[in-house]
């Protein structure tokens, strides 16, 4: 969403976080640990997780400041303990790089979903 202007971006953004979290909500389990892949400068969904009882970690080269954030791409990111679900929400992360071995599979614990936020077959 570069589109040069930072307070378009934000306000794209903000649109599309609030219109994709009704599914990202529907899709995790109950209250556990989340990752968000590419949360980007806002943060992804993390603050609505966080609000909702889940104990989520954003990752991102450009995360926003914080205890729930760690500023790291998708492949240096190596989370403390494994998670029930990942999100990449905001991100460019294909669909098939959570289950791609040697990447985030191994960070997963056992059953996790995994979520697919965009239109692709």
């Amino acid at each position: 969403m570069a589109s040069g202007h930072p307070a378009r971006e934000h306000a794209s953004d903000r649109v599309w976080l609030a219109a994709s979290w009704p599914f990202v909500r529907g899709q995790l389990p109950p209250p556990a640990r989340v990752i968000e892949l590419g949360c980007a400068s806002l943060g992804g969904h993390v603050p609505a997780l966080l609000r909702t009882g889940y104990e989520a970690t954003g990752a991102d080269p450009e995360a926003p400041e914080g205890p729930a954030y760690v500023r790291a791409t998708f492949e240096e990111y190596r989370p403390e303990v494994p998670a029930d679900a990942v999100v990449a929400s905001v991100s460019l992360i294909g669909p098939g790089a959570c289950a791609t071995p040697g990447t985030s599979g191994r960070r997963l614990g056992p059953g996790f979903p995994r979520l697919r936020e965009d239109p692709g077959p």
